[in-house]
Formats: C-alpha cells, sequence, structure tokens
C-alpha cells in the first residue's frame, strides 16, 4: 500500500459505491490489493527496517551539537562534515532521516509548518499564514497580517 491516504480514499470511494474493479483501474492495484485494503480495519503497516548506518554515540553529539549551535546549516553540509570529521559511511539520504527527527525535536522549534496558498479568482497570491502543530496536536494559525477566512480540510491523519 503506497499511504494512509490512498488507503482512506479507497475505503471513503468502496462506501459511497464504487465497485473494487473500478477502484483497482482508477488507482492502478490489483484488485485482491484494493479488497484487502478496503476490507481492513487500518491501513497495512510494514516493521521498520534498521538502519544501515546508524549513528555512533559520538557523531550523534556532534549533530546535536550543531542544531544547537547553528541552526541553519544546511543537512549537506553536516552529512560533509560527519563524513569528514567522525568517518560517517552513510550516505546523504540515509543522514537526511536520521536528521528529520533531531530537527523537530529542537527546543523552541514548532511543530509541523504548513505552506499555505491564498486563492484569488484566476491568480494564485501567498498569504503568508502559516499552521503549527502543538505537541499536543491543536492546531495553531497565524496570519501576519489584516484578516483572512480560513477553510481546514483534514485528508488524514498521524499517530505516534
Amino acid at each position: 500500500m503506497q499511504s494512509e491516504e490512498l488507503w482512506m480514499d479507497l475505503r471513503t470511494l468502496h462506501r459511497h459505491g464504487w465497485s473494487i474493479a473500478a477502484l483497482a483501474r482508477k488507482f492502478q492495484l490489483n484488485r485482491r490489493t484494493v479488497r484487502r485494503e478496503v476490507a481492513g480495519e487500518r491501513p497495512r503497516g510494514y516493521p521498520r527496517r534498521p538502519t544501515r548506518y546508524p549513528l555512533t554515540e559520538a557523531q550523534l553529539a556532534h549533530v546535536q551539537r550543531r542544531l544547537l549551535v547553528c541552526p541553519g546549516i544546511r543537512g549537506t553540509d553536516r552529512h560533509r562534515e560527519l563524513a569528514r570529521e567522525y568517518d560517517y559511511r552513510g550516505s546523504y539520504p540515509t543522514f537526511q532521516r536520521t536528521l528529520r527527527p533531531l530537527r523537530a525535536a529542537q527546543p523552541g522549534r514548532p511543530g509541523r509548518v504548513v505552506s499555505s496558498l491564498n486563492w484569488v479568482p484566476g491568480e494564485t497570491v501567498a498569504s503568508g499564514m502559516t499552521a503549527t502543530l502543538s505537541s499536543g496536536g491543536a492546531p495553531d494559525f497565524y496570519i501576519p497580517f489584516g484578516q483572512a477566512d480560513l477553510v481546514v480540510d483534514v485528508v488524514g491523519w498521524q499517530s505516534p
């Protein structure tokens, strides 16, 4: 299965009368896959693969220290530092998967920031509004100037 969003789409469309065959054609999936996903109570989960090149304690301490001192440094530069100074052998994508949760856990850093657009008939104008989720999961919307009408469409959810 591709994603939780796809699982939700399949279940919703099936409840609205779409046949298994029609869903399989629409999403280019095998009918058995569609049938299994529609019948499931939740999306199928796959076990996490072990990290091929996990950070050592010294490497992890270095990355955390650099995040605190210089939060604006690009990930590619951090990866290069680790490879040069700490003999890190993992690829940059492997390092990215390790770096993302470390950046998100930084003190004072808000939850997920969502870029938003203000749709005006005929043109798209960036509104500057941001939406964050607190650690408790409550949404917080910030509009830097003026007023805005807000419509929130929740397509899916994430659980820890």
